[in-house]
């Protein structure tokens, strides 16, 4: 199983970076990548995505959520992954953490889903950050 991590700082307070993270369904606002987020269930999602112009859709449920601290999910059908945000203050504002395991056991597949996934977490996080902006500062 692949675990990849990603981190990166958001110049807003944690509590506005959790407030805008749980809102599930408005993530589909910030990103070209995310075609949509439907509620299916107490804390579930399904998530309809396009990477690298596939489409690709799962469920998600979130698992736990501590305001302004953590949220962490894991995919129930369509994906094998297992996902936690933790959020820090930092001088900046917020320290964001993701750590995410997908995948099976396999050595080859594990490495090439290590290999796609960083460039493509760098690129979504920004977006989703430039994108979310003016919600993170009330604009």
């Amino acid at each position: 199983m692949s675990v990849i991590h990603h981190e990166m700082e958001i110049d807003a307070a944690p509590e506005a970076v959790f407030e805008l993270m749980a809102r599930v369904e408005a993530f589909a606002a910030y990103s070209e990548a995310i075609e949509s987020i439907t509620c299916v269930g107490p804390e579930r999602y399904r998530w309809c995505v396009r990477v690298a112009g596939v489409p690709l859709t799962f469920d998600v449920e979130v698992l736990v959520a501590v305001p302004p601290r953590l949220l962490g999910w894991r995919a129930l059908a369509g994906l094998s992954c297992e996902g936690c945000y933790r959020l820090t203050p930092s001088a900046r504002g917020t320290h964001l953490e993701l750590a995410v395991r997908c995948g099976d056991e396999n050595p080859l597949t594990d490495g090439l889903l290590g290999l796609a996934a960083h460039p493509l977490l760098d690129a979504l996080g920004a977006e989703v950050v430039r994108n979310a902006w003016p919600r993170l500062h009330g604009a």
